[in-house]
């Protein structure tokens, strides 16, 4: 996954070890900011055919379709990208508009592709 214009608070989780307790999670001072850098960050991810101009992006047939980065994300890869949306989804107010819903719903249906990718190529040996 590419380091920018990924959020800050990935990399003030990277340098305190990286843990998934309650201490080791981010503060996000400004939600703004952090669902733009997370929207930017998840944009450079995808596949250049997916039409990401505008959010939330474009979830046309995805059949067949290659999905690049994503399928070989490194160490942390899409880990990044869930733990990143709960840390999100913890710091917003449910009363005030979040794109958050939205990208939920496009990571949910990004994974739910690449299953099938890697199911279609196993089954077929490819």
């Amino acid at each position: 996954m590419p380091t920018r214009p990924r959020p800050d608070e990935l990399g003030w989780w990277f340098k305190h070890g990286r843990r998934l307790v309650k201490k080791n999670i981010p503060t996000i001072g400004s939600i703004d900011k952090f669902q733009a850098d997370w929207v930017a960050w998840w944009s450079v991810t995808q596949p250049q055919w997916r039409q990401t101009s505008s959010w939330p992006f474009e979830q046309g047939d995805a059949a067949g379709r290659d999905w690049g980065t994503l399928l070989n994300g490194g160490k942390d890869g899409l880990f990044l990208v869930v733990v990143s949306l709960g840390w999100w989804i913890n710091a917003r107010d449910p009363a005030v508009d979040s794109r958050v819903d939205d990208a939920v719903a496009d990571v949910t249906w990004v994974l739910d592709n690449l299953v099938s990718t890697l199911s279609a190529a196993a089954i077929t040996g490819a």
